[in-house]
């Protein structure tokens, strides 16, 4: 046991060392593409040799989504959140959520899981000094003296004698010359990131204590709980009639009101009620300390049935919306967020027939999916297609938005309006945004080397 505990301990700190060179030089270089990518890569690869539960492997494959968003995409706006959602990501591997935890338990072991790994950032310096072999510890303790002691005497040497000293001062003038502030950076945030990833790794073998949180009775009068679904069932069904009368059908419309903007507004607020609909569906749902009630069960699919209903009029509202005014990013990301809540809508009626179906779960998946596909689909291409389309056809609100918002993605659709009216916008256009020349392999990215 004792020789697999050092087996196990030598693979870490080579891990812990790998990871932080490798992040520094592949990640942490101007404009990285290529190299993020290789750096997700090769942390899929070592994860079998390193995790405990193998199955836990599966948990690097979103990260290398965020690796091939970064390759192919020359948008940057979801670098920062990738490496949010990354942590994220591992505190869930490591135990961060139980679905069978209430909303507040959750939140509070992901906030222990996400900091978890910061606890074991003295673990290697332990490890080093326990080290058995005293060649290797000899070795280290040399180098850890010889280092402040070499300074010294150059500096002492240097006073001593000139030309030596103009030596020292020209050698280390050029290092000193090529250090600035984001080089720092880089090495920090290298190194901070690898003891981060490394103590992930440690808790796959070294978990923490467990904090048992004591769950409180939940005393849910269902009396009342019913009562208030079917107010809130009867007001959703005025709603809904509204909707196949007036937006659906399209109606007359009273008090004066125009069509056209009576069909663009709301869907914002409509996709915000389907959420909160869900939560309260399912929170109705599991108050009850045995299965629902049947009459509760029926209320409860009459309001996903009715935010269903919310759902296709906040769709359909979003699609004349684009129509008018074509895309942007936050109204491209909310059609496709609609899309995936009508899947989350599926899972709530199974959750409402059957209580014991693991629907956080499902929810969780479907979450991340999202998630991940707004990383690979080429979404400011989807957008400039919109306006440039409306363009060439006579129309052209939307260029503005394609002129000052939207990244080198959208270069194959601008390249549509050279030699025509917009000729010189283009051409503006693209040397503004033309990206610059890749250095070396790690800034490689489809979208910005694209001629």
């Amino acid at each position: 046991m004792e020789i697999v505990m050092e087996k196990m301990k030598m693979r870490m700190v080579i891990y812990l060392a790998l990871s932080v060179l490798l992040y520094g030089l592949l990640v942490m270089c101007s404009r990285s593409g290529l190299g993020t990518l290789v750096f997700t890569l090769l942390q899929l690869a070592v994860a079998p040799f390193i995790v405990k539960n193998k199955k836990h492997t599966l948990y690097f494959i979103p990260l290398v989504v965020f690796g091939v968003n970064a390759f192919v995409s020359a948008n940057t706006m979801w670098h920062v959140t990738n490496i949010l959602a990354s942590v994220v990501i591992l505190a869930i591997m490591n135990g961060g959520m139980h679905f069978t935890d209430t909303t507040m338990e959750i939140l509070c072991g992901m906030t222990e899981k996400c900091t978890a790994p910061l606890a074991y950032f003295n673990l290697p310096f332990k490890w080093l000094s326990e080290i058995k072999n005293s060649t290797v510890k000899r070795i280290f303790i040399a180098c850890v003296i010889s280092v402040p002691c070499v300074a010294i005497l150059l500096t002492a040497l240097s006073g001593a004698d000139m030309v030596f000293g103009k030596i020292v001062e020209n050698s280390f003038g050029n290092i000193l010359d090529n250090i600035n502030a984001w080089w720092i950076f880089k090495a920090v945030f290298s190194v901070a990131a690898g003891f981060y990833l490394f103590g992930v790794m440690v808790i796959q073998y070294i978990p923490q204590k467990e904090i048992t949180v004591k769950k409180s009775e939940r005393k849910i009068d269902m009396f009342i709980l019913n009562i208030v679904l079917c107010s809130i069932v009867l007001t959703y069904t005025l709603f809904c009639v509204i909707q196949f009368r007036y937006l659906f059908a399209r109606g007359t419309l009273p008090y004066g009101l125009i069509y056209s903007e009576y069909a663009r507004k709301g869907f914002f607020e409509l996709a915000a009620l389907t959420v909160v609909n869900v939560c309260l569906i399912g929170f109705s749902t599991g108050s009850s300390k045995k299965s629902p009630s049947r009459f509760t069960k029926v209320l409860c699919i009459l309001l996903c049935t009715a935010t269903c209903i919310l759902l296709a009029s906040s769709y359909y509202r979003m699609y004349l919306y684009c129509t008018e005014n074509g895309l942007t990013r936050m109204r491209f990301m909310v059609t496709a967020f609609l899309w995936f809540e009508a899947v989350g809508l599926l899972v709530t009626f199974a959750y409402i027939i059957k209580p014991k179906f693991n629907a956080a779960a499902a929810y969780l998946c479907i979450a991340l999916v999202y998630y991940m596909f707004l990383n690979l689909v080429p979404m400011d291409g989807i957008v400039a297609k919109s306006h440039v389309d409306r363009a060439l056809s006579g129309d052209n609100r939307g260029l503005d938005y394609i002129l000052y918002d939207l990244s080198w993605d959208a270069y194959p659709q601008m390249k549509r309006l050279l030699g025509t009216e917009y000729n010189d916008a283009a051409k503006d256009w693209i040397e503004r945004k033309r990206p610059e020349e890749a250095k070396d392999w790690r800034q490689f990215n489809l979208s910005a080397d694209r001629k």
